[in-house]
């Protein structure tokens, strides 16, 4: 079946306002996709805005937060400088007065000839204490204490001190006894002799009430 002149024409109208709907239907949605795309643009460029905003107001703070730890540093170490400072000076005056006293105890050190060849030693109580009476004119008033037998193995004169609650001594010829009466309790004992080559002899010592004692001092 074959058309008509008419059919065709109406045929071809037809079509060709489809198209042209068509056409314009493409062009409004160009239209509006690129309205969009200008939209989203701006929405860009205005975020990008924000972000170079938020960047420079980042940068100024944290350019004022450094330069207030910069300036609390130095404000914390200006004075830590100055008292380094002081204690290296300090330090420096020491070892300069250190040296200088070591020059003068260098000084006054005697000769090694005239430096002590001898120590007053004492080998404990020779013979150990004991109880024993002893005469009450040789101890206190009460009749308590002990009697401290004291010999000198030396050849020099020899000095000895007991110090406690009371402080006794007895100096003993060479090479001789003596003897001295002391409260009971323990006691600092010095010995010193006679002589600037020997050392002194320092120890302790406890006595009994109603003891007998003996202590030698020798040189070692």
């Amino acid at each position: 079946m074959s058309l008509a002149d008419d059919d065709k024409t109406w045929l071809l109208d037809l079509l060709t306002e489809r198209d042209r709907r068509l056409e314009q239907s493409i062009e409004r949605l160009g239209e509006r996709i690129e309205e969009r795309i200008e939209h989203v643009e701006f929405r860009i460029e205005q975020l990008d805005l924000k972000i170079d905003s938020v960047e420079r107001r980042l940068e100024e703070k944290i350019e004022r937060v450094e330069t207030s730890l910069l300036t609390e540093f130095h404000k914390w170490a200006s004075p830590q400088e100055a008292r380094a400072r002081t204690h290296a000076a300090a330090l420096r005056a020491i070892d300069l007065e250190m040296e200088a006293l070591s020059d003068r105890v260098a000084k006054l050190e005697p000769p090694a000839a005239l430096m002590p060849r001898d120590q007053l030693r004492v080998p404990g109580i020779t013979r150990p204490c004991h109880p024993q009476r002893v005469a009450l004119s040789t101890l206190d008033n009460a009749g308590q204490g002990t009697l401290q037998n004291v010999e000198n193995g030396t050849p020099y004169s020899l000095t000895v001190t007991y110090a406690a609650s009371v402080e006794r001594k007895i100096t003993v010829a060479p090479n001789e006894n003596g003897s001295i009466a002391l409260p009971a309790g323990s006691y600092r004992v010095a010995g010193q002799v006679a002589s600037q080559n020997v050392l002194p002899f320092y120890g302790t010592q406890s006595y009994n009430d109603h003891e007998n004692c003996s202590t030698r001092f020798y040189l070692h």
